[in-house]
């Protein structure tokens, strides 16, 4: 057993133990999440067959590896080669203000609605026990649940140690030494199968000087050093708002994926960034680690009485970041990313004039909504998935009207998201290989309805069934003669899950205490 300063053991690289049994929690998490722990499905080869599909990474087993970009460099892959689709959630704070027990009920929420990474921020002096444990309780947990952890180890500390967040660092200066030894720290610690690492914490909101830039490159190598090289090792950079870690670091090899953050601003034009970097050499998996957050104040920084984001705002950053090329998407909310105490209710904070407790705000609609997402695109093989915005022949829209499409690249399918809901005019050459099977999806309820069967020729008209404000659809058109399932079906049930922990959690946390 290798010891840190600090007298801290360098636990190995499986540390599933004691209340998180890996088959004993594996098997409660399957019956939580609704799945089979091995989904089944089809994927089309060539016009009128069909064969076995590569079965999306929804089994509800620890990580068995680090997660790595795929051939194409768009989409990720798991350590076994199944694609991942990356549904996070951020609990940025949650470590540093959460009990053990807190930290449980969340995880087994977030895991019953399909997310399968978890941001968090970490930052304290390295011989901090206490602090160090509870750490490895959440990555332990989240694991055991076939989640992985997303850690950023500070917050803007490596430009600016003076307001340097959560970290405990030197507020005098930056001593490079020391982000050495804390990279290797991290690396020795948590240089595990189930940890995305995230350097940054809204970084560069003033530009990057080239120390500064060292610096990340710095930290991130510290880290690989002792994780087992770079090729263990899944490493990308969160950056402030209306940015993309592609503005700094695209070029780097430590740099692995690219995230963006389209910021706190309803309707920001986050598939504009998206298509930006999906435009980039070399070719990096990319999506929106920040978008609006449900139940935040928009524009905070000018405001905290401003209109809030709604689960509309939410589903909408989340379909168009995806639809424009994202590998996947990361869903915020209000109380949670803070982790409001309920002793902190009715204080107004820097993003809310009433603040949500985190115990309530797990429950918000669009926590549950994700999982349409995910379900719509593991239903259809979407490593040949590509954007495509020319299957929009009228009606593209704008704003809250805005229409976002994707496609396969072998023609057998296409989802078009509608924003609000109004009618809009298609290729129906789009789809390359006989009659068209048409499906509205609806992102509230994830349930699908068949439209008809029409010829893959010339344009045709659709209109949702409901339109306005709050009223999204995603319309999906299938090469018929691949006999997909009915979308987002083949990944679990369509039924919105229960939220007991969420729901439990109301009358049983004292509110004084949170």
């Amino acid at each position: 057993m290798n010891l840190l300063p600090g007298g801290f053991a360098v636990i190995g690289t499986k540390r599933l133990r004691g209340r998180y049994g890996r088959l004993a929690i594996a098997s409660v998490a399957c019956a939580l999440v609704g799945t089979a722990c091995a989904p089944t499905g089809t994927e089309p080869h060539a016009c009128g067959s069909v064969g076995p599909v590569e079965p999306p990474a929804t089994e509800v087993a620890p990580p068995a590896g680090p997660l790595r970009a795929n051939g194409s460099g768009r989409f990720v892959l798991t350590a076994e080669g199944k694609p991942f689709f990356w549904l996070g959630d951020t609990a940025w704070v949650m470590v540093n203000k959460a009990s053990r027990a807190d930290v449980d009920r969340y995880l087994l929420d977030r895991s019953a609605k399909m997310f399968n990474v978890v941001q968090i921020l970490v930052g304290r002096d390295t011989g901090d026990v206490r602090y160090w444990s509870k750490v490895d309780h959440l990555v332990e947990g989240a694991a055991a649940l076939g989640m992985y952890v997303a850690m950023v180890p500070c917050w803007h500390c490596l430009e600016d140690p003076a307001g340097c967040w959560e970290c405990g660092k030197d507020p005098q200066g930056i001593d490079e030494a020391a982000i050495g030894a804390y990279g290797r720290f991290l690396g020795s610690r948590y240089g595990d199968d189930s940890v995305v690492w995230l350097l940054g914490g809204d970084g560069g909101q003033d530009g990057l000087s080239a120390a500064e830039h060292d610096r990340y490159t710095l930290l991130a190598e510290s880290i690989a050093s002792v994780a087992g090289g770079q090729e263990e090792v899944f490493i990308g950079f969160q950056p402030s708002g209306a940015m993309s870690s592609s503005a700094w670091f695209h070029t780097d090899a430590w740099l692995d994926f690219n995230t963006l953050q389209s910021s706190h601003t309803i309707n920001m034009p986050n598939y504009d960034l998206i298509a930006e970097d999906y435009g980039k050499t070399p070719v990096k998996p990319t999506h929106e680690g920040e978008s609006i957050y449900e139940g935040i104040a928009e524009r905070f920084w000018e405001s905290v009485d401003n209109a809030r984001g709604s689960a509309w705002d939410a589903r909408k950053g989340a379909y168009w970041g995806v639809f424009a090329g994202g590998f996947g998407h990361t869903y915020g909310a209000e109380g949670v990313w803070d982790w409001t105490l309920g002793r902190e209710v009715g204080q107004p904070n820097c993003c809310s004039n009433q603040p949500h407790p985190w115990y309530a705000a797990i429950a918000f609609p669009g926590s549950s909504q994700m999982q349409y997402l995910r379900r719509l695109i593991e239903s259809r093989p979407f490593l040949v998935r590509i954007p495509d915005q020319s299957v929009v022949t009228s009606g593209a829209g704008w704003g809250d009207s805005r229409v976002q499409a994707t496609r396969g690249s072998d023609g057998s399918y296409a989802l078009i998201y509608i924003s609000d809901g109004h009618a809009i005019t298609v290729a129906m050459t789009t789809i390359v290989c006989g009659n068209v099977h048409a499906w509205w999806f609806d992102p509230r309820t994830g349930v699908a309805t068949s439209i008809g069967t029409f010829a893959n020729t010339g344009t045709r008209t659709f209109t949702p069934p409901s339109s306005g404000p709050g009223t999204d659809w995603v319309l999906v058109l299938d090469d018929a003669t691949r006999n997909y399932l009915a979308p987002g079906q083949g990944v679990g049930t369509v039924t919105p899950p229960s939220t007991p922990t969420a729901d439990a959690a109301l009358g049983a946390i004292d509110p004084q205490l949170g």
